[in-house]
């Protein structure tokens, strides 16, 4: 059973995770029973296995300590390649120390865990874990370490109300005493708000094997009761690659307690072994490729004849030995105490990109492609021959396993290099039986159907078929994802069932981790089945083929208010937002400030009834407004031709930038309630810095573009690229906008300020230019519309564009630039097709790319704080084509703290105009978009869409429009 739980506070920014992020992966406690008896759910404040590549915020305790990410020996490491390694100490309190300040908070019990072991042969010790409160060290939990194997270290830990709080200290007993550190885990405790179902076994619903990876933790430790409810195969994440089964002095290890906790497993629960991986080109022992002479010198092996043959010896060698180690334990393969069931032979062969060689491993460089035939017939040889029981055929399926292979079916793809490395295979009839994919994927960039035809692609070939190391990475973790999450994975397993339900034999999935907190691809977001305390997540509920709630819908909120007069309805801050559609029918935008959320609400409906109403749901408070005005919180409302309009302050309290806040709102019509999401789902609304916002003057005469400063710009509205998004102090500019007759063409001139031009780089964006981001209608889809243009103008004059049809955009634009002192300055005109006009807006960006010795080293602009502007359009700042004369809006400097949370990259591609017009955040679906599902409803000439009857009908108020309908053309004063 999975719980969630609201954080008590919010705000801060941590290490690792964001705690209000991380809760919604919350469920049982680590530890203290009272968590469970207060009906609080843990969540992770902060975790670190250092495989993020740095140490901070670690520091040193003690002057003489020193501190290094270690990359271990599997033989002794915990888990994945990397630990923290402590050194130097001379006295009982030296160590390594991490400042709480930011993570824990008083009166609020967390749970403190820490692993640790010994380096080789130090004499066993106490290792201490405390923390420093009030100039004394509390002291929180300890363990006896050795050099033997590895301790956790765990207890609770209250902060007293008012006592200053400093580091978490890690330090032992012998002052001498080196020791790595890892999975450091801090535990907060919060009150449960959702609840996951997850007593259904996973195992029995699925019509083939189900395994996790992982090691003794997962078998016989904290995580065993979950692995054996729900799973009935198992693989060794590492402690079973080549590096783990040999000694420093390069002896075979005579005992490998790791890989035994799995086999143990396995024989206890009637579940099998998956092996993993007899060859691979990494975590290997360096002296496989190297020869000792008799003068004690070594060498590096060649692909001489004779050093072919040592390489295949210790080929042949380290496989049979493996074979023996299991068949000694637990029987011969084949019989009822061996669990040992398949074997990856040889793992990740295939080069990436469109290179026909395999990887150019040292196995490659001496032994060719035959590495791989003397492999597998080893592995025959010494699994199903060997060491099998008698009477038994082969008994261990011998797999070939490979990553990328969902990446497409083209020519020159990967899968295709893979395919015909198999089939070669097969053709020197080299004893492979399965086929492996890994299926390491992410939400933002997984297809499906890439993976289906993956699979499909070995059909016929006679082999099994196996997904070895399964998971999808779901970047930020919000409910939102997880439940994408869910519903992405059951997608995927409906896939794993179709295809074993055909001719061909799905042999097993395994998911690579057993929870997110024991996964490589922590840092990736919450990319497996269960969460950091073993309960199960929506990615269960999906692989099980269970229900899932719908996918809350999200948006981003720009930071701004309205105030509550009788203009409010029809203020210009809403002219700026792009609509968020309410099923088929009304719509909605939203501005944020820290007390309160500015809604505004326009609902199609001309019958007027007592019960029309509109009902606000923020957190977990709910707020009713009626079509009179009256209701639970202060609002404005306006009688339209075809329906209402309402604005209200939705309160809230310590709002901050970055922020991501749960709301729904929906509208009572006397005939149905219709909501942003479905009954019961709120969204999510993410908290945006203010919108970078310029009314563009329109100028008498259209200037000449030559490259010269001349009269017409006298009167230009100029902007400036006050945001550093890359480097320090790097080049800006000076941006003038203008507009001029039918507004068709946008004139824009940039004076930049730059004191060495360097266009020298072979990448384009490399190079000293200007880049303008132009979103005709300001549609803010997300991922770029057939209309959105990216245009780079360098300092030597040359135009590039990001994506689209660049010749169509090329042709949309007359540009000259002449170097100046100082800089350079670029002036260019647009076509804004048919979208412009008086009043039109569109989205609009500018940056200043700032390049030395042929490199880019600054950016800088206007608008988008992200950086993101060249694949996304949802940060844009608006421009507007002012009838008079205006003067820029001022545009607040953005927050610095917290950072601006990225937005997820989109799953799909961005569709053409006219395919959509909802906002469930699928660009295949057309509408809303953004990439993170930032409410933008794309109303491009689209056929039934919820708005253009609405504006057809004269919903705008007479007193002047509302929201912007993208490609036509409107006045304060209506529709034109």
């Amino acid at each position: 059973m999975r719980t969630s739980g609201l954080r008590p506070r919010g705000g801060k920014r941590l290490g690792a995770v964001l705690a209000t992020v991380a809760l919604l992966v919350g469920a049982a406690a680590p530890s203290a029973a009272s968590a469970a008896e207060e009906d609080l759910s843990p969540y992770t404040i902060w975790f670190n296995n250092f495989e993020s590549g740095r140490l901070a915020p670690w520091a040193p305790s003690g002057g003489s300590v020193t501190m290094e990410r270690q990359t271990i020996p599997e033989s002794i490491g915990l888990s994945h390649a990397t630990s923290m390694r402590v050194a130097g100490r001379s006295a009982t309190g030296e160590g390594a120390a991490l400042p709480l300040a930011d993570y824990l908070t008083a009166g609020e019990r967390s749970t403190i865990s820490v692993w640790t072991r010994l380096h080789p042969g130090t004499p066993a010790t106490t290792v201490r874990v405390g923390v420093e409160q009030g100039g004394t060290v509390v002291p929180v939990a300890s363990g006896a370490a050795t050099a033997d194997g590895w301790i956790e270290i765990v207890g609770d830990y209250t902060p007293a109300a008012g006592a200053e709080l400093g580091r978490l200290l890690i330090t032992a007993d012998a002052a001498d005493a080196g020791f790595w550190v890892d999975d450091t885990l801090l535990t907060g405790y919060a009150p449960r708000t959702v609840v996951i179902d997850d007593s259904t076994p996973l195992k029995s619903t699925l019509p083939f094997p189900i395994g996790a990876a992982g090691d003794s933790r997962i078998a016989a430790g904290s995580g065993e009761p979950t692995l054996s409810t729900h799973f009935n195969s198992v693989s060794a994440e590492n402690h079973m690659k080549p590096e783990a089964w040999y000694n420093a002095d390069g002896s075979f290890v005579s005992t490998n307690p790791q890989a035994d906790s799995l086999a143990d497993w396995a024989v206890e629960n009637d579940g099998r072994v998956f092996g993993h991986v007899l060859l691979w080109h990494s975590q290997i022992p360096a002296w496989f490729f190297r020869e000792t002479a008799g003068d004690n010198t070594s060498r590096e092996l060649t692909n001489s004849d004779a050093d072919k043959a040592i390489l295949t010896e210790r080929i042949r060698t380290h496989i049979d030995n493996v074979a023996e180690y299991f068949a000694d334990r637990y029987g011969p393969y084949g019989s009822a105490g061996n669990p040992m069931k398949a074997w990856e032979v040889v793992n990740e062969v295939i080069n990436d990109g469109q290179n026909p060689q395999l990887r150019n491993s040292r196995f490659f460089q001496i032994l060719g492609e035959e590495f791989i035939d003397i492999a597998f017939h080893a592995a025959d040889e010494s699994f199903n021959e060997t060491y099998a029981a008698e009477g038994v055929d082969h008994p261990v399926e011998l797999f070939i396993n490979e990553y990328g292979t969902e990446g497409g079916a083209s020519a020159t793809s990967k899968l295709q290099r893979y395919y015909d490395l198999v089939v070669r295979l097969l053709e020197r009839d080299v004893p492979i039986t399965g086929v492996g994919h890994q299926f390491h994927t992410t939400m933002a960039s997984l297809n499906l159907a890439n993976m289906e035809a993956a699979l499909e692609k070995f059909a016929g070939l006679g082999l099994v078929h196996a997904v070895t190391e399964f998971d999808i990475a779901i970047g930020t973790v919000t409910e939102r994802n997880l439940i994408r999450q869910g519903h992405i994975t059951a997608q995927a397993f409906d896939i794993f069932k179709e295809f074993h339900a055909g001719p061909e034999t799905m042999y097993s999935v395994t998911v690579w981790g057993l929870r997110d907190m024991g996964s490589w691809r922590y840092y990736d977001g919450a990319p497996l089945l269960f969460d950091d305390y073993f309960n199960g997540k929506w990615a269960y509920r999906g692989a099980a083929g269970l229900s899932i709630p719908a996918e809350p819908r999200a948006m981003n909120a720009f930071g701004g208010t309205v105030e509550l007069t009788e203009d409010a309805v029809t203020d210009v801050a809403w002219d700026q937002l792009a609509p968020t559609p309410i099923a088929d029918r009304h719509a909605f935008g939203l501005r944020w400030s820290p007390e309160h959320v500015t809604a505004l609400v326009e609902i199609a409906d001309t019958d007027a009834d007592a019960t029309d109403a509109v009902t606000f749901t923020l957190g977990g408070d709910t707020y009713t407004v009626g079509r009179d005005g009256g209701g639970d919180i202060d609002a404005v409302v306006g009688e339209t031709t075809d329906g209402w309009r309402l604005v209200a302050h939705v309160p809230a309290a310590g709002l901050v930038e970055g922020d991501i806040v749960r709301f729904d709102v929906a509208v009572d019509d006397g005939d149905a309630v219709l909501g942003w999401n479905d009954a019961g789902v709120l969204g999510e609304v993410t908290l945006r810095e203010p919108l970078s916002f310029a009314a563009i003057t329109e100028i008498a005469n259209a200037p000449t573009i030559d490259g010269d400063i001349d009269a017409a710009w006298a009167d230009a509205v100029g902007i400036a690229t006050g945001k550093q998004i890359d480097g320090t102090d790097s080049a800006s500019a000076d941006v003038r906008l203008a507009w001029n007759g039918d507004g068709d063409t946008l004139f824009l001139l940039a004076e930049v300020q730059d004191d060495v031009i360097d266009t020298s780089a072979g990448a384009a964006h490399e190079r000293d230019s200007i880049e303008v981001f132009l979103d005709l209608g300001n549609r803010k889809n997300g991922t770029y519309l057939a209309t959105d243009m990216q245009l780079r103008i360098n300092a030597a004059g040359e135009l590039s564009f990001g994506s689209g049809d660049a010749a169509a955009q090329q042709a949309r634009v007359t540009s000259a630039v002449q170097v100046v002192d100082g800089g350079y300055v670029v002036e260019a005109a647009i076509s804004l097709l048919d979208a412009g006009g008086a009043e039109s807006l569109h989205g609009f960006d500018v940056q200043v790319n700032d390049a030395r010795d042929g490199a880019r080293v600054g950016v800088r602009n206007w608008a988008d704080p992200t950086g993101s502007s060249w694949n996304n359009t949802s940060r844009w700042g608006v421009i507007q084509l002012a009838v008079d004369e205006g003067d820029v809006a001022p545009t607040p400097e953005p927050t610095p703290d917290p950072e601006p949370t990225p937005d997820p990259e989109p799953t799909t591609p961005a569709p053409v105009p006219g395919d959509g017009g909802s906002d469930d955040d699928d660009a295949a679906s057309g509408g809303t978009g953004g990439n993170d599902g930032d409410g933008a409803l794309a109303v491009t000439g689209l056929a039934g869409s919820f708005l253009l009857p609405l504006l057809a009908g004269g919903a705008l108020l007479a007193a002047g429009g509302a929201f912007v309908v993208r490609g036509i053309r409107r006045s304060r004063a209506g529709l034109s």
